[in-house]
């Protein structure tokens, strides 16, 4: 024990290793992080925090622990009350400020989240509630921490929680319900994960934590040992820290519903491979012990609850706490006529759209008929039911599809006729009257604007909500114009912080518009919604401002690729609202098929285009989803590929930019992008070699290219009719300022024993010149003690300044080659240098003052 609560404060410490920045510099928090603060506070009960309600609430109220991260490790943190001040004041928001994708701009994050008085369960600050789904605006949160706060009890956290950027959960004592979902698994930086004291009854393999002093807390949960055995494994492999003693009742009650006299076989699937059942009949051991029980005539007396008592030895004696307690399923109850099914719960979505009943059983899949049974009244009045499908992890829940939307705070309730709504063992539904529904729909969202875009292809739409791309139906838009146009998709612009967070939509045309025309957008409502929000509703006739520009200049957009290796060549741009492909295959401004250059033909408005590009990459990988069935508990993993398109930005962070004037009839900048186009031509000098060597064969390669220091690249004879002179050969792929290390060897002869590697580096469409077994450098000793400085460096001009120690004059100055040939020696010259007359490349400068002191360095001329 001494050694888990040890890990506990170094696990602590190391998160706390890094501070936050000064608030001295503070503007501002980012909208989507407020937004996502906000609606934490409405759904968490905000007013009656003992943070928020105490008029006298200072560190007085938080324990040693806390007191010491809001003293030591964050003295910037504020304890105001939430709602009021800037966000940095709030109490349990930490703020940073960090940076947006691979721009220079930056923005302050919300990176804790933690309104608690103390650590584990003593941490109550009278949260209650539930955790919403808009914490997925968080992207760059750090820590989450609800810890104590048992006003959560029995909610299921939201998927939307867990972020890539999270390194520290805990939840102890919130009594949260349901499972820890696959979605879990994108934490991969998680390092303190407290999921003890809880009723999550599932989490997925915890194979992805590689902290070595991370520890996994999930005591006194409802996971049964078949569901821990793969992640113990993991943690017993790598030598990390468990406890997952003392687990409630796990799994989930059943029900058997057989004649009398009749068969039946019970199943226990919570053991795990390495585990053991003794079964448990209305309290009472029975002594019964395997995975099955079977009773070949059942009887009154048999009827009643069973469980298993399930043990795991292998889990028990790896865990940091082996004092384990017997751990009981929930039971299977046997009988011989089917329990009513009970409405644990009824409540809308956000987007207010449907409203789900949550059951106490398994239920039948629904038919469409049977949504007459129910009446659903908003305010006093009916709605009518569209339709009703039947979803849950464990087929327990039934949503209703409603003709109109719920909004924010109406009075909802519902009704129920008994009909023919059943359980999986035939029990009926029984009727209820007006039973009150919690309404959790969000805000319903407004348009904000139109503007079309300048090419006329399509029209931009912003609202005052982010808004979810998995509800985009661009049949539920009409635009009207005198060009004929269609909407035929919905693209969602790049937001200000995320990529995928945005309140900006373009309707993609089938057509162009034109500059003439007058132009509205109507939506009948249908699909769309808000991100983690209410339901757009309709509206009709809403202008459009027209900005079309019908003067277009055609152009050719083109990427070489000097590797070779790029499959597919992907440009994001403001000239389209989606990313585009370029070809090689002799097509859309293309010349020549499998070229290595990619092209494109655009016709561009006037003005100013940002472009990138990227190589894309098709990656198929696979998802692990863990599913219980209901009835019989079998746990089955399901393998699903999933295709991801990995675009690898390869034009670096500063994007290219291109200018279009139709009035001139050209475009300017950026309309190349050359990558890696830069090659080496290395010839290299045998005569000396041969004249030297008695030797059969000539077969010169050059090595070390990319690493090949095994096969290498065989040289060609510059004159065919005289092989025994020099050979040549290209490496192409490189950027200039890269360093090729490469060497020689005739067939298996090296040029040198070591042998020793040469160098060069690049400064455009080099060519080296090289003598087999001479490696050379520059002659001369340095002044190991002083040093001369040489500027502009690299130059693009025709001088370059010297200036050596205590001001002493030159006395002579020589220019070497990278290759160490002597090209140049000046006498008695002054700074600056003249040296215009050199091509572009790399040289060594080597300088005698008139001290006879030697000086060296190396340049590049541009």
């Amino acid at each position: 024990m001494k050694k888990g609560i040890l890990l506990f404060y170094t696990i602590l410490a190391t998160l706390t290793t890094v501070k936050p920045q000064d608030y001295s510099g503070y503007t501002r928090c980012a909208e989507q992080d407020s937004l996502a603060l906000v609606a934490f506070y409405n759904a968490t009960g905000g007013p009656d925090w003992i943070s928020n309600s105490a008029s006298d609430f200072s560190t007085a109220y938080l324990s040693d622990d806390v007191l010491i991260y809001y003293t030591v490790d964050y003295p910037n943190a504020g304890l105001g009350k939430w709602l009021e001040g800037p966000v940095k004041n709030w109490f349990g928001v930490t703020l940073a400020k960090r940076q947006i994708g691979n721009t220079a701009d930056s923005a302050w994050r919300v990176i804790h989240l933690h309104p608690t008085l103390s650590r584990r369960s003593a941490g109550e600050n009278k949260l209650a509630g539930y955790v919403p789904k808009e914490v997925g605006l968080l992207t760059a949160l750090e820590w989450f921490k609800v810890n104590g706060n048992a006003g959560l009890k029995n909610t299921e956290l939201p998927d939307e929680l867990y972020h890539p950027t999270i390194l520290a959960f805990d939840f102890e004592g919130a009594f949260f319900s349901g499972i820890l979902s696959s979605a879990l698994r994108n934490c991969t930086n998680l390092k303190y994960p407290n999921f003890r004291d809880n009723y999550f009854d599932s989490i997925p393999v915890i194979d992805f934590i590689t902290d070595p002093w991370a520890s996994l807390w999930v005591y006194r949960n409802q996971i049964s040992w078949a569901t821990l055995e793969p992640t113990v494994a993991y943690m017993v492999d790598k030598g990390y820290e468990y406890e997952a003693r003392d687990q409630h009742d796990v799994g989930r009650a059943s029900e058997i519903v057989v004649a009398p006299g009749s068969s039946i076989t019970l199943t226990c699937n919570d053991a795990g491979t390495q585990g053991t059942c003794t079964w448990y009949k209305k309290g009472f051991n029975t002594y019964m012990t395997g995975t099955t029980y079977t009773d070949n005539n059942v009887t009154a007396s048999d009827t009643g609850n069973y469980t298993v008592v399930i043990a795991n030895e292998y889990i028990r004696l790896n865990d940091a706490n082996a004092d384990y307690v017997n751990t009981f399923t929930k039971p299977i109850h046997v009988t011989f006529v089917p329990s009513v099914p009970v409405v644990k719960k009824a409540y809308t979505s956000y987007s207010g759209n449907t409203i789900s009943l949550s059951f106490s059983k398994p239920m039948v899949t629904p038919l469409s008929a049977q949504t007459t049974e129910f009446t659903v009244t908003r305010n006093g009045a009916s709605i009518p039911v569209n339709g009703i499908s039947r979803t849950g992890r464990l087929n327990e829940i039934i949503t209703l599809e409603l003709a109109a939307s719920i909004l924010k705070n109406d009075v909802v309730t519902l009704s129920y006729t008994k009909g023919t709504v059943t359980d999986v063992n035939g029990g009926a539904l029984d009727s209820f009257a007006a039973k009150a529904v919690t309404n959790i729909a969000r805000e319903t969202p407004t348009i904000v604007s139109a503007i079309t875009n300048a090419n006329g292809e399509s029209i931009i739409l912003e609202f005052d909500h982010f808004m979810d791309p998995a509800t985009f139906n661009a049949n539920n838009f009409t635009i009207s114009a005198t060009t004929e146009v269609n909407a035929t998709g919905i693209t969602l612009l790049n937001g200000d912080i995320n990529t995928n967070i945005s309140k900006k939509i373009a309707l993609n045309l089938d057509g162009s518009l034109n500059n003439a025309d007058i132009i509205t957008v109507t939506y009948q409502k249908g699909d769309l919604t808000a991100l983690y929000g209410a339901a757009l509703q309709s509206f009709s006739d809403f202008p459009v401002e027209n900005i079309v520009s019908e003067n277009k200049v055609s152009m050719n957009l083109k990427v070489v690729d000097g590797t070779g290796l790029i499959g597919q060549v992907v440009v994001k741009g403001d000239m389209k609202n989606l990313p585009f492909p370029l070809f090689d295959d002799g097509t859309n401004g293309d010349e020549t098929s499998g070229d290595h250059t990619w092209t494109i033909n655009l016709q561009l408005n006037d003005g100013s285009y940002d472009w990138e590009v990227y190589n894309q990459i098709v990656t198929i990988t696979y998802d692990t989803v863990v599913n219980t069935d209901p009835i019989t508990g079998v746990i089955t993993y399901t393998i699903t590929p999933v295709q991801i398109n990995n675009d690898s930005l390869i034009s670096g962070t500063a994007n290219l930019n291109l200018s279009v004037s139709y009035a001139q009839g050209s475009v300017t900048g950026d309309t190349v992008f050359n990558y890696r186009t830069n090659s080496v031509t290395l010839i290299l000098d045998m005569k000396e070699y041969l004249a030297a060597n008695e030797v059969q064969a000539i077969e010169p390669y050059l090595m070390g290219i990319n690493n090949d220091w095994s096969t290498g690249m065989l040289m060609t004879a510059t004159d065919e009719n005289h092989p025994d002179s020099s050979y040549i050969t290209t490496a192409k792929g490189y950027l200039p300022g890269e360093t090729i290390i490469f060497n020689f060897r005739n067939g298996n002869t090296w040029e040198n024993n070591s042998p020793m590697k040469r160098s060069h580096t690049v400064v455009a469409n080099d060519t080296v010149w090289c003598t087999f077994g001479q490696l050379t450098d520059i002659p001369g000793n340095s002044s190991a003690a002083e040093k001369m400085s040489i500027y502009p460096n690299p130059v693009a001009g025709g001088f370059l300044w010297i200036s050596l120690p205590n001001h002493e004059t030159i006395k002579k100055v020589n220019i070497y080659t990278v290759l160490g040939q002597k090209i140049n020696t000046i006498q008695n010259t002054a700074s600056p240098m003249e040296i215009s007359s050199l091509k572009p490349g790399i040289y060594f400068l080597e300088v005698t003052d008139h001290s006879d002191r030697n000086f060296q360095s190396r340049f590049i001329k541009k």
